[in-house]
């Protein structure tokens, strides 16, 4: 919660879903995969979508229009919370938080994207 909270997104404190932790570099394939799902979940509360970068957010900000930018769940990671809570890697990081508490952390391989993607959608839909 607090990668959320730090970054001032307006959150509950007893949030149940999904944040999905996407690197600005790392394997393209899972980055290109996270980018379209967070396209096509925006605006979706009980998913939030976390964008980290070392340098700038230019690369990552090109992929999404600018209503998109808009979105209440689509966080830029500019105060760096995640490299400073160890939650920073070349990989997708999913985590399921129950009541505010964190219930799980999966650091997504290229070969479970698409199932752990798809096993999310359908418990947000």
């Amino acid at each position: 919660m607090d990668i959320i909270i730090q970054n001032e997104a307006d959150v509950s404190e007893d949030f149940s879903g999904y944040i999905l932790i996407i690197p600005n570099e790392g394997c393209h394939y899972c980055i290109d995969e996270a980018f379209q799902f967070a396209k096509k979940n925006l605006n979706n509360r009980q998913i939030y979508f976390i964008i980290t970068s070392d340098f700038d957010f230019k690369r990552s900000k090109v992929r999404f229009s600018q209503n998109e930018l808009s979105a209440k769940n689509l966080i830029f990671d500019t105060k760096q919370v995640c490299s400073k809570i160890g939650l920073r890697q070349n990989y997708l990081i999913l985590l399921t938080l129950k009541n505010g508490s964190l219930e799980s952390q999966n650091n997504l391989v290229p070969d479970d994207v698409k199932k752990n993607l798809y096993q999310v959608q359908k418990s947000i839909k």
